[in-house]
């Protein structure tokens, strides 16, 4: 069985300095229903993508969308793809109708060696010690 797409929205990529990622996520998720005809209480489960953030992605997403069934999907670069993935098995499995996806990161609040701790625990030890990024494991592989 395959799962129609049903509407899209991308928000404004940039430093945007003026915006939180609870800001990020109301105007992503509003233009998405808006785009899809649809009332956030129509909406059966919520799929968070997002890796680097510490804060309560539900508790926003409920209180700026109010969208009460959701979960914060984190599997580093593949959190968006795990997040349709499990939306999609929502709707296969029959527990939701309305499956919305939403992705959101807010990269430049984290300062350069945040970013690369944070990343570094995606590697092996050795691979950390011996310097090894997530970013030059990614640019050996794409050579």
């Amino acid at each position: 069985m395959k799962i129609p797409i049903i509407a899209a929205s991308l928000v404004r990529f940039g430093d945007l300095w003026e915006k939180g990622i609870e800001d990020l996520m109301k105007e992503a998720g509003e233009l998405a229903l808006q785009n899809a005809k649809l009332k956030p209480n129509m909406i059966d489960s919520l799929h968070i993508a997002n890796v680097f953030s510490q804060e309560m992605l539900s508790a926003i997403a409920y209180e700026k969308l109010g969208i009460s069934n959701s979960v914060s999907v984190n599997a580093a670069d593949a959190s968006g793809a795990v997040a349709i993935k499990e939306a999609s098995n929502s709707i296969l499995s029959g527990q939701s109708n309305f499956a919305m996806v939403l992705g959101v990161e807010k990269m430049t609040d984290f300062k350069s060696n945040e970013v690369l701790a944070l990343t570094s625990k995606f590697l092996d030890k050795e691979e950390s010690f011996a310097g090894a990024t997530v970013q030059s494991q990614f640019a050996m592989i794409t050579r």
